[in-house]
């Protein structure tokens, strides 16, 4: 992919700068942007809540649905299959028009189908709905991405991708500590309902900036 890249010009000033100033100087952009800094909210947001189905899944396999190891699998898979067809949906897409809207209702409809699954008895239901949030998973996160590099200026774009994936892969492994913590208190199904009704709310509240901002 990078072969075929042409008229790549280096910024000499950006390259004479340390690491410290960079990652500064990327952190003042975000906090003086407007668009920037909501989208990576929910983008911290999903990567939080998102761990917590994938780490308690072994409890809903054993103990929920009383499956072995190869219900684990199909479950897992489930995922993998939402999130095969969320890229899909997003890269079949010919206009970056209206990606703001499609990233809050992609957070949205991963926190229902998070609540939904946590909440599910029924093996067929519980698949499906896994299958749902996998697919919401990464059309947010797809959709942010593109959003970001589409926006943000070409000296600044390496640094705020470096924060978009601090903002979704960083934040997992705080979410799995959580999720353990809530599951040994309140249950693995109330858990993970809890993180899908956490990001709706989230969602809803910092809704109104992302689409002001980006009428």
């Amino acid at each position: 992919m990078l072969y075929f890249m042409k008229n790549v010009v280096p910024n000499v000033a950006d390259k004479a700068s340390s690491i410290r100033e960079k990652f500064f100087s990327g952190l003042t952009y975000i906090r003086s942007s407007k668009n920037i800094l909501p989208i990576l909210l929910i983008c911290a947001l999903i990567g939080l809540t998102s761990a917590f189905p994938i780490v308690l899944m072994p409890v809903f396999v054993k103990d929920i649905f009383h499956l072995d190891a190869r219900g684990l699998g199909i479950f897992m898979s489930a995922i993998g299959v939402g999130a095969i067809l969320g890229t899909a949906k997003v890269v079949l897409r010919k206009k970056t028009e209206g990606l703001c809207r499609l990233i809050i209702s992609s957070s949205m409809g991963f926190g229902l189908a998070v609540i939904a699954f946590g909440l599910s008895k029924n093996i067929f239901f519980a698949v499906l709905f896994l299958v749902l949030s996998g697919y919401f998973m990464v059309v947010e996160m797809v959709a942010s991405n593109t959003y970001m590099q589409t926006i943000v200026p070409d000296n600044m774009r390496g640094r705020i991708m470096g924060f978009f994936a601090m903002a979704f892969i960083g934040f997992t492994p705080v979410g799995s500590l959580i999720s353990g913590f809530l599951a040994n208190k309140i249950s693995a199904q109330l858990t993970v309902a809890a993180g899908g009704f956490l990001s709706i709310v989230v969602t809803a509240i910092i809704r109104k900036k992302i689409l002001k901002t980006n009428q």
